[in-house]
């Protein structure tokens, strides 16, 4: 099965109804790799170069992507909000989604600890990341490259701005990989958050991984498939600054509906750090 057209971003157009909409990039063609056109990378050759490079590559990885209509570009903006149990996912769920959106970005929160790996951040960086730097690196001289990143816009005054100017960001609401195959962590409540605060939309997400053995944790060569669920309207402020209670309560709704997708249990009290080492 080749890669929907843009036309699955039309059908799925606010107010409309289509029929949920799957895409494997196993089905893909060498012709179809190089030949795709992305208007929205029209002139950042290398992003085009390792869109190609990492789509031809998740072929042999990724199974398939259920509900691709929930992130086309006419939904556009929306908080992306998704499990993460792999340290391939964070490279390869922004690739495929620039893939199927026609070269349309949507920016990730991204832990500023993997730009300490010279070839895997210049690809993050490729894909415009919202960089975090709440963590500090297990060597401590390795926080000096952190300062690099620290004069950068705060992370959510960075993502409410692409919000506003129309552009969708993606957050993995764990924090951390939780390679635990029956447990979703408690995860941080900073999607819904922002998702009240800029009144958009979340769109949840669950990856999982069918194939893997489960006695034992998610393992990072294991192929997955992705599940988008239809977006969720955060409740209404009425121009006011939500409550504490209120986004602990979206977030508990936004983490339900990954448990969901995701195939695995969640509850509000879930450990925050991980389950499994």
């Amino acid at each position: 099965m080749s890669a929907p057209s843009d036309e699955f971003a039309a059908a799925a157009a606010p107010g409309g109804e289509s029929e949920s909409v799957s895409w494997s990039p196993g089905g893909l063609s060498w012709s179809e790799l190089l030949g795709k056109e992305m208007p929205h990378l029209a002139h950042t050759r290398a992003t085009r170069f390792w869109l190609r490079v990492l789509t031809a590559l998740a072929r042999r990885r990724v199974i398939e992507l259920r509900g691709v209509e929930h992130i086309a570009t006419a939904r556009d903006p929306f908080i992306l909000a998704i499990n993460h149990s792999q340290r391939f996912e964070a490279i390869l769920i922004p690739t495929l989604l620039t893939w199927l959106r026609q070269g349309r970005l949507v920016h990730f929160f991204t832990d500023w600890l993997v730009l300490l790996y010279p070839i895997v951040a210049q690809v993050v960086l490729l894909h415009g990341p919202i960089i975090v730097t709440r963590k500090q690196a297990r060597l401590r001289w390795l926080n000096w490259f952190k300062r690099r990143y620290e004069n950068l816009p705060p992370p959510f005054e960075r993502a409410a701005e692409l919000l506003k100017s129309g552009t969708s960001v993606g957050i993995f609401p764990e924090g951390t990989m939780n390679r635990d195959r029956a447990r979703l962590l408690r995860g941080y409540s900073g999607a819904a958050q922002l998702s009240m605060e800029q009144q958009v939309p979340v769109v949840p997400a669950g990856v999982r991984f069918p194939k893997g053995d489960p006695r034992k944790p998610v393992g990072d060569w294991e192929p997955w498939v992705i599940e988008f669920g239809p977006p969720m309207a955060p409740p209404k402020l009425q121009g006011r600054t939500p409550e504490i209670g209120e986004i602990r309560d979206w977030h508990a709704s936004i983490m339900q509906a990954i448990s969901v997708l995701s195939g695995k249990q969640w509850t509000p009290e879930n450990q925050r750090k991980r389950y499994v080492a």
